[in-house]
């Protein structure tokens, strides 16, 4: 994925995206590609289980035209009143989809001119994501899906409740040298984990993580 500025980029952007389908067709599926418009703003992951929204992060990218993941949080910087007519519009437009099966994942961005959709895609999230919800909203994708595929009962909760500061930060490839991690590293006492480790990944230009939760002290903010 590139932002191009004119169209001289558009079609070397093509160029490139046609040389790297001929040489490895396993990993790239489709010779087909996807034209959208730019659309600025914030980003936020909505996630979808059954039907149900079951947590919203925010997603950061980094500078330029790659939209490499910096990171993702449990602090929207949003308050309800903005967020619920968001989620309400999504989960209408999910189940209007039938994709009331297990989990979706929902990218979009929030402006001033209102919410745009990115992308809605019948999977579980990668990128930590399933743990931030686990750790910020309490429910565990991983374990629900298991337990559905496997006939074995599981529990949505009624409401979803933001009841912890979760978030991860990626180390990338183009970051200073000198923000390197050799080796997994934890800290944790009664109000806070950190854990930071390596993880490679040359397609999303990243090397490591930092992976951080603020224990939740029992108040919960209601985001249905």
């Amino acid at each position: 994925m590139k932002k191009c500025h004119s169209k001289y980029d558009a079609i070397k952007h093509l160029n490139d995206l046609y040389e790297d389908y001929h040489q490895d067709q396993k990993m790239i599926l489709t010779h087909e590609v996807i034209i959208e418009p730019y659309v600025q703003g914030r980003e936020y992951c909505i996630e979808f289980f059954d039907g149900i929204c079951v947590g919203v992060l925010q997603k950061f990218k980094q500078d330029g035209d790659e939209f490499f993941e910096r990171g993702y949080t449990s602090e929207l910087n949003l308050e309800p009143i903005y967020i619920k007519p968001v989620i309400q519009k999504v989960s209408d437009i999910i189940n209007k989809l039938g994709l009331d099966w297990g989990p979706v994942h929902v990218d979009s961005i929030i402006n001033e001119h209102g919410y745009h959709i990115i992308e809605i895609n019948p999977r579980i999230a990668g990128s930590f994501i399933c743990q931030l919800v686990h750790d910020a909203y309490q429910f565990d994708i991983v374990t629900a899906l298991l337990n559905k595929l496997s006939d074995k009962p599981y529990c949505i909760p009624a409401k979803m409740q933001l009841s912890a500061l979760a978030y991860v930060n990626f180390i990338l490839l183009s970051d200073p040298i000198t923000w390197e991690i050799t080796e997994t590293s934890l800290l944790e006492n009664e109000q806070i984990n950190v854990i930071c480790g390596q993880q490679y990944s040359q397609e999303r230009n990243r090397r490591a993580f930092i992976y951080t939760l603020l224990k939740h002290d029992g108040r919960a903010k209601d985001l249905t």
